[in-house]
């Protein structure tokens, strides 16, 4: 059994070199978004400036939330509903292990008159967790709209008003509503599964002396083995998890990790949440993808390539406040 088990893993290690080595011949130059723009992280920030957007609000507002519970989040649609506002939300139907979770938001909002539809099933979840409000600006989260996301989360989401991006978040929107195809022109953002974390593993494999990831679980293994490649090259790989004990199956990726040279950290409160990749202190990828299979290959998620400088260095000066290694 020992002797299959070792066969398996280097059958494993091998198919997913091949995978890496593919990616990267038909790897092109990432794009990422150069505006300024507001960053916020949570629990500091908190839930106000998501509130303050909807109340703001004057025509319409757009959400896709994996789960919506938040009942501050809730009345505050109701009243935006109220005054006139337009307000369309899909919510995942059955996120994992919580299947009813998102039936009070369905039905509280729906008798307010909020046009609420579950996910297209196509998806294996619908990750994805994103604001658009009046069609210029755009907001994407690493969190859910949850008491616990905003109060004991570490997570992170930015205001985006790249008319570009707002455009093409919205016209998936309109795409996943309808359940039609979404067509993608290539832009600072990062769709899945129909970029299969090309744009994730580019920005992994093209780092040059540094990475930085806040990522609850790592489980996918072509990500697992360019970050062990990258480390073993000598790239300074930092990693902040979720606590051991949640995942006790990812311990010994993580020791394989250790192993190659890079510092993979469990941080205990807040628990994280967040999912940001950053890059040499240039580029920073920041979203709804976990480094899983599911996730990359099967879910509907959205992240951003970011690259201002501003944005870059304040994501930069959160990860080096929770990094802390014992």
């Amino acid at each position: 059994m020992v002797v299959n088990m070792n066969i398996m893993y280097r059958i494993s290690l091998f198919l997913g070199l091949i995978i890496i080595i593919a990616h990267s011949l038909f790897a092109s130059t990432l794009v990422c978004d150069t505006q300024n723009t507001q960053l916020w992280l949570t629990p500091k920030d908190g839930v106000t400036p998501i509130i303050q957007a909807i109340n703001d609000a004057k025509s319409r507002i757009q959400i896709v939330m994996y789960t919506l519970t938040y009942r501050k989040i809730i009345y505050a649609l109701e009243d935006a509903e109220k005054r006139g506002v337009y307000v369309n939300i899909i919510i995942d139907k059955s996120p994992y292990q919580a299947k009813n979770v998102n039936q009070y938001a369905m039905e509280k909002l729906t008798q307010a008159g909020v046009k609420v539809r579950y996910s297209n099933p196509e998806f294996r979840f619908t990750h994805q967790k994103t604001m658009i409000i009046d069609q210029k600006t755009a907001y994407i989260l690493t969190g859910n709209f949850t008491y616990t996301g905003f109060k004991k989360q570490r997570n992170f989401y930015i205001k985006l008003t790249n008319p570009t991006l707002v455009q093409q978040i919205e016209e998936v929107f309109q795409a996943d509503w309808n359940r039609f195809p979404a067509n993608f022109e290539k832009t600072a953002l990062v769709w899945s599964p129909d970029d299969k974390g090309k744009q994730i593993m580019a920005l992994i494999k093209d780092s040059e002396h540094s990475l930085d990831l806040y990522s609850p679980q790592i489980s996918s293994k072509t990500i697992l083995n360019l970050l062990i490649m990258k480390a073993k090259a000598g790239i300074d790989v930092k990693i902040l998890v979720a606590p051991s004990g949640e995942h006790p199956y990812l311990r010994p990726l993580y020791q394989a990790l250790r192993k190659a040279g890079a510092q993979v950290c469990y941080m205990q409160y807040p628990r994280i949440h967040g999912k940001i990749i950053l890059s040499d202190d240039k580029i920073a990828y920041l979203g709804s993808n976990n480094l899983t299979g599911t996730s990359l290959f099967h879910n509907r998620e959205l992240g951003v390539m970011l690259c201002n400088p501003n944005v870059v260095h304040e994501l930069n000066n959160a990860f080096n406040q929770d990094f802390n290694c014992k």
